[in-house]
């Protein structure tokens, strides 16, 4: 697939993709937390323990959501 954008005005790409971040970050938080609760291994828990913060640190930065509830 592939996606162009033509427009005149940056921020409106910028914005838009942003908007996918944010979305892709609150995504992987759901998964990370959904994973974190069926997780056997140590390594895994601890793996998608790290996950949750960062997505957390990256949300935070990016819209001031640091603990999404999903």
């Amino acid at each position: 697939m592939k996606i162009e954008f033509d427009m005149d005005d940056n921020s409106i790409i910028h914005d838009v993709f942003d908007g996918i971040f944010v979305a892709l970050l609150k995504r992987q938080l759901r998964n990370s937390k959904e994973f974190l609760v069926a997780a056997y291994n140590e390594d895994d828990k601890r793996m998608n323990e790290a996950n949750i913060e960062a997505c957390r640190v990256l949300l935070d930065y990016y819209t001031g959501e640091a603990d999404e509830s999903t």
